[in-house]
């Protein structure tokens, strides 16, 4: 969900920032919210508390750390944020937000090491491929800080909008085969950058850049694969894309959206596909028909 007023004018949302494969649980949650929104003398401020428990829908934890399944399940998500936009009364066309979120993900049904037979046969497999290990995770928590700062400036025709994220993700309580590891953090950044024009009374142009770095030490990815065997094209996102809408009757729209991309780090997340199949180099064409309903 975008923390702008205005949403994304193209077929996909920046997908630096919103990740798709975790679109449901970051939209929903069971829990409580506190919303608070006025209008004052230096501008128009809201702000949004929220709290509560949110399911994971199929392993996209574990695709997204790991490239791979791993044995257990990350079923539920404990996550706590705010959001603050503001309206400034001197430039009542620029909205300015920051947001927060918290979350906690705990790893339940791990793999259990109960003879000495079992850990004889975990010993001799990491031995003899250390990229194993993710067959033996016997116990993790991970811990994700998620900051992202946003602008939107209306001038004329133009919209101009720019979202930067900043994810801090520590691993915790992290063993393989019980055997305690050091906790871990990693430093996951991204931006967009993206201008829309309102060429016509029916028709829009836009265009975006935008990068995605899963981790910022290790940018291009080959610290990941050496450590876990995942393909290190997954770990990184480069991309500019440009597009048109055209409302050729007052219900009916066309959108066409032509991304050129540097990376496969958009990609990373389900478990349907091939990871060791994607490209560093790909591009993307995307044509949409829309119906939109009156109210």
């Amino acid at each position: 969900m975008s923390q702008m007023p205005h949403g994304p004018p193209g077929v996909v949302v920046p997908q630096s920032v919103y990740f798709e494969a975790l679109r449901y649980a970051l939209l929903s949650v069971d829990g409580g919210e506190l919303y608070f929104n006025a209008d004052t003398s230096i501008g128009e401020i809201s702000f949004d508390l929220y709290g509560g428990e949110t399911k994971l829908q199929n392993n996209v934890i574990e695709y997204l750390i790991y490239q791979k399944n791993i044995t257990g399940k990350f079923d539920k998500a404990e996550k706590y944020g705010f959001k603050l936009s503001y309206t400034p009364s001197f430039a009542p066309d620029l909205t300015l937000a920051i947001s927060g979120l918290d979350v906690a993900i705990d790893l339940e049904d791990a793999r259990q090491l109960t003879s000495l037979a079992d850990f004889g046969l975990a010993q001799a497999t990491l031995q003899a491929n250390y990229q194993a290990f993710t067959d033996y995770v016997t116990s993790l928590s991970i811990e994700p800080i998620v900051m992202t700062y946003s602008a939107q400036y209306n001038w004329k025709d133009w919209i101009f909008t720019s979202e930067y994220v900043d994810i801090k993700t520590n691993l915790r309580n992290f063993s393989i085969a019980t055997a305690p590891q050091e906790d871990r953090t990693s430093d996951s950044r991204a931006f967009y950058l993206q201008a829309e024009w309102q060429a016509a009374e029916k028709l829009s142009l836009y265009t975006r850049y935008e990068e995605l770095y899963y981790d910022q030490s290790d940018k291009n990815g080959i610290a990941f694969s050496f450590q876990t065997g995942g393909n290190a094209v997954a770990q990184f996102n480069r991309a500019y894309t440009i597009g048109s809408r055209w409302y050729f009757t007052p219900d009916w729209s066309l959108t066409g959206e032509y991304s050129k991309n540097k990376g496969a780090g958009f990609i990373n997340g389900p478990d349907d596909i091939d990871y060791s199949s994607l490209k560093k180099d790909w591009d993307v064409f995307i044509l949409q028909m829309s119906y939109h309903f009156g109210l």
